[in-house]
């Protein structure tokens, strides 16, 4: 988070990805947002997330922002914290 922080300005985890318009991403534990960074991100993407780890109870992972100027990417977040890692898929479709 600290270096994303210096780096880009958001004090969140991140992922960099290439141009690869699908992925792995993890939630880190003791964190409730993951920020991924990717330059195929357009304001009409559709973004699809599949957990591949068990989660806790009521725990939905949620694209909560996407941004295309700057640096694209975009936030996927929980409700809660969690004391596990939160492993997941993601796919973009434009």
């Amino acid at each position: 988070a600290s270096d994303n922080f210096a780096q880009n300005g958001i004090f969140a985890p991140a992922i960099e990805t290439a141009t690869a318009s699908a992925g792995i991403g993890i939630l880190p534990e003791n964190s409730n947002e993951v920020v991924i960074y990717n330059s195929l991100i357009t304001p009409n993407s559709l973004i699809y997330l599949t957990p591949t780890s068990p989660s806790p109870t009521n725990t939905q992972l949620t694209v909560v922002k996407k941004e295309t100027s700057g640096k694209p990417y975009f936030k996927v977040a929980i409700d809660n914290t969690t004391n596990k890692d939160i492993k997941f898929n993601w796919l973009i479709v434009n």
